[in-house]
């Protein structure tokens, strides 16, 4: 079973190089394409509901779907 730390250690991680590349992290939500990678991102979110910088990127995010599955997600 994964540490919910590893999965938060590698979005937070993703974020800082996007960040370092001059997106926002909402931006960076929105260059998620794939939905593999978008279900990856819901899991780290189930296995880590505190987790206050992804959740928040996750909601000024602009795809639709990605905040749709978050928001179900962080209900569950």
């Amino acid at each position: 079973m994964a540490c919910p730390l590893g999965e938060y250690h590698k979005w937070d991680e993703w974020l800082n190089e996007m960040n370092k590349k001059g997106y926002t992290d909402a931006e960076a939500m929105n260059l998620l394409t794939t939905n593999e990678t978008k279900q990856e991102l819901i899991e780290a979110i189930k296995k880590d509901p505190e987790n206050t910088r992804l959740i928040n990127a996750v909601k000024k995010s602009s795809d639709y779907d990605i905040r749709k599955e978050a928001k179900t997600a962080i209900q569950s």
